[in-house]
């Protein structure tokens, strides 16, 4: 599953349009490069499936503490898009930290919750010093207020 960014009930799409977020030289609003990561990650709105793009624009919002990006940008490393265990466990362990500042939203929630099981998924491939190493990467990995 990935987690849009939501405005009541309907996904937003990407802006500024696409191109521009593109060529951007500062950091476009977190959703924005969300909802791009989102398109390459699923090859909607018009985007091709790219996971490495759609890894670039998860980091660049989960650098600021996006909360949705960071556990995105886990998952691309739970389902083995990309062979880097500890790194996907740290960004969904910053997601996890990030949720708990928000429990009672259901965003949050089910954030917490992980029901697809990708904390466990990573962690059983993982050795305790592999999992002790992504544990402490978290703790230095941006939070930020819900979006």
């Amino acid at each position: 599953m990935t987690l849009t960014h939501l405005t009541g009930s309907s996904a937003q799409t990407p802006s500024p349009p696409l191109p521009l977020l593109r060529q951007s030289r500062s950091t476009p609003p977190l959703p924005s490069c969300h909802n791009v990561g989102v398109g390459y990650e699923n090859g909607k709105s018009g985007l091709s499936q790219n996971y490495d793009q759609a890894r670039m624009y998860y980091r660049k919002a989960a650098d600021h503490g996006y909360m949705q990006s960071q556990y995105n940008l886990g998952t691309l490393y739970s389902n083995q898009y990309f062979n880097d265990d500890t790194e996907g466990l740290k960004w969904l362990l910053a997601s996890q930290r990030s949720a708990k500042t928000c429990a009672t939203v259901p965003l949050c929630k089910w954030i917490l919750d992980d029901p697809p099981g990708h904390v466990a998924k990573l962690k059983s491939r993982m050795t305790a010093e592999a999992i002790a190493a992504a544990e402490s990467q978290s703790l230095t990995a941006p939070i930020a207020p819900l979006q």
